[in-house]
């Protein structure tokens, strides 16, 4: 069966149960998902996100409409075939933890050796290089037990890899991992999908992470999948209308989300941009922003053989700091006080 794993959804709905008692999740769904590219699946948790990867892989039947793989409907791809097609990696960590890491990552082969699952050189290779993409082949001769969720995420996805499908379908893939190896992991995913022809549909809440990683982005909204490139969205505004009856925001500038803070107070900041620009963030908490007009009191941040330091004009009067709490103790306090602060944005 020749499929190039182009998957194309057209009028899909998704949910749980039959008859009176169906649960619709999502409703008239269609997409397109090219061969090659990087797609991050994305809304908030209990919004469908889980429902349609299962239903992509075939562990979910859709209420109505269908699924293709390459133009072939997938109720008409045998179990064994679509074993081929497609991989998928749930939330879930069901697995026997007794089972050292190689023998996990080399249960994806599971669907190329046949029923006596004898592993070939071929095979070998293939787990091999799972694992040390995924950064896992220090833990293969670990039982899965005794090591971490993060960890465990990184050998299921290692299983996964393994398999060789070109679809591969990952529900939340960074759930576990710290940060630096959240965006390893979408750097990964992304480099898969490019140099070795994948598609790759992975599920996140994790905005920031997503944006400048993923090719495109289907966002879960009122019920609805919008289909795009994630930087568009950026730019036309469309994410600040997620958050548009509460108090956060999508910064731009920063790509993050954070609760939108009106300063009531104003200071000046002078220095590297970026160092005015966390100096900043840590002032907003404390309602106090940054204003290039406001006279009152001016803060000029340095470096110094790599250290800090921040310098605070009052009037004559000038202050010097060497960390962060004693000049965030010291202009608070001066706020608090100080009437004549500069109010003006």
């Amino acid at each position: 069966m020749n499929i190039k794993s182009q998957i194309e959804i057209k009028e899909l709905s998704i949910g749980y149960g039959k008859g009176k008692k169906r649960k619709v999740v999502l409703d008239s769904i269609n997409l397109s998902a090219p061969t090659g590219k990087t797609i991050a699946l994305v809304g908030a948790n209990g919004k469908g996100k889980s429902t349609l990867l299962k239903t992509i892989a075939g562990l979910l039947t859709p209420l109505s409409g269908a699924i293709y793989f390459d133009d072939i409907e997938t109720h008409k791809i045998n179990r064994s075939e679509k074993a081929k097609l497609i991989s998928y990696v749930g939330t879930s960590h069901e697995v026997n933890k007794t089972l050292k890491v190689r023998d996990l990552v080399a249960l994806g082969r599971f669907p190329h050796t046949g029923i006596f699952g004898s592993l070939t050189e071929n095979d070998i290779e293939m787990i091999h290089r799972a694992m040390v993409d995924t950064k896992t082949l220090h833990l293969r001769d670990a039982p899965v037990g005794e090591i971490s969720d993060g960890e465990c995420q990184r050998v299921l996805i290692a299983r996964s890899l393994a398999q060789n499908t070109p679809i591969i379908l990952l529900d939340e893939p960074t759930a576990y991992l710290d940060i630096g190896n959240k965006f390893e992991m979408v750097e990964l995913m992304r480099r898969l999908s490019r140099t070795r022809n994948k598609t790759i549909i992975f599920s996140s809440h994790d905005l920031p992470t997503v944006l400048g990683t993923a090719d495109y982005m289907w966002l879960i909204h009122k019920k609805k999948i919008i289909n795009a490139i994630p930087e568009e969205l950026v730019m036309t505004h469309f994410l600040d209308t997620i958050f548009e009856n509460s108090n956060v925001i999508f910064d731009l500038d920063n790509n993050e989300f954070k609760v939108n803070t009106k300063p009531s107070r104003f200071v000046k900041l002078s220095g590297k941009p970026y160092l005015c620009r966390w100096t900043e963030k840590a002032l907003n908490r404390f309602g106090i922003g940054h204003n290039s007009g406001a006279t009152k009191i001016e803060i000029s941040i340095e470096t110094l053989q790599d250290s800090l330091y921040w310098e605070v004009k009052e009037d004559s009067k000038v202050s010097k700091f060497d960390n962060m709490e004693t000049m965030l103790d010291y202009v608070i306090a001066k706020s608090t006080i100080d009437d004549t602060m500069s109010t003006a944005p």
